[in-house]
């Protein structure tokens, strides 16, 4: 019973200490200040913290390379934030922080947030560029929505637009003819579908719009397209074959069936 009791007298002294308590995965328990490791202990949690206690900690937190609690500080500190010019710099560092993370859906608004808010700022360019790089990173295969894909050219067009001496428009460019490339494969993907569901009429307009839109781009797509018209012209003609021959078959039958009966 002594030894049992001691062994949580230990543990209890363990969880207490400024060494163990204060970690990546317990930034909402009793602490000591984590700029000087001196000081009283607070009981507050990072919710309850004012923008002034937040800052040293979420600095430590990153200095430490704890991502996931940096954007937890983040997140509240763009919450309590007094200035608008805090709040911007804060904002574009938890967008850094969610594209770091991989959370590309919430860097992207952040982005783009940052964007409509702070037009004219010093790092609206760069805001822009990232705003591409989620968008083109949440695109998906060919032969899936290609939303993402159409919103990343769109992002590219205006980025280049606006900031055409940018050392980052060549890499701009690169990524929207991947962008193009893949609509284009995509496109060649719903033909082959509308083909094999025999939806044939769509089938000849899909590559007639191929045609127009990717062909001056991509004219290795020529013969794709060409033996899809083939294709089409095959199993038409087959189709249209099937129609005459039922045609034919059905008047005989009913020339037989008009024939007077012989008494």
């Amino acid at each position: 019973m002594i030894k049992k009791h001691s062994f949580f007298l230990l543990l209890f002294s363990l969880l207490m200490s400024s060494n163990f308590c204060y970690t990546k995965w317990a930034p909402f328990i009793t602490q000591k200040d984590p700029t000087t490791g001196k000081g009283a202990r607070t009981n507050k949690t990072i919710k309850d913290m004012s923008y002034e206690e937040l800052l040293p900690r979420k600095n430590k937190h990153k200095e430490a390379g704890n991502l996931d609690v940096v954007i937890r500080y983040l997140e509240t500190m763009e919450a309590v934030c007094p200035d608008a010019e805090n709040t911007a710099q804060i904002k574009l560092e938890l967008a850094d922080a969610y594209f770091e993370d991989g959370q590309l859906k919430k860097a992207e608004k952040k982005y783009t947030e940052y964007a409509s808010l702070y037009q004219g700022g010093d790092k609206m360019a760069y805001a822009a560029r990232q705003q591409v790089l989620c968008c083109h990173y949440q695109s998906l295969d060919p032969d899936r929505d290609q939303s993402k894909t159409e919103e990343t050219i769109e992002l590219i067009d205006l980025f280049v637009k606006q900031y055409n001496t940018s050392d980052h428009v060549a890499q701009m460019k690169e990524i929207r003819a991947k962008c193009r490339d893949k609509l284009a494969q995509s496109e060649m993907s719903i033909i082959k579908d509308l083909i094999s569901r025999k939806r044939y009429p769509s089938a000849q307009k899909r590559i007639e719009y191929a045609q127009s839109e990717f062909i001056s781009e991509f004219p290795n797509l020529k013969v794709t397209l060409a033996e899809f018209e083939t294709k089409l012209q095959e199993v038409q003609g087959t189709t249209v074959a099937k129609k005459e021959d039922n045609s034919i078959l059905k008047k005989e039958q009913e020339k037989k069936e008009e024939k007077p009966l012989i008494a």
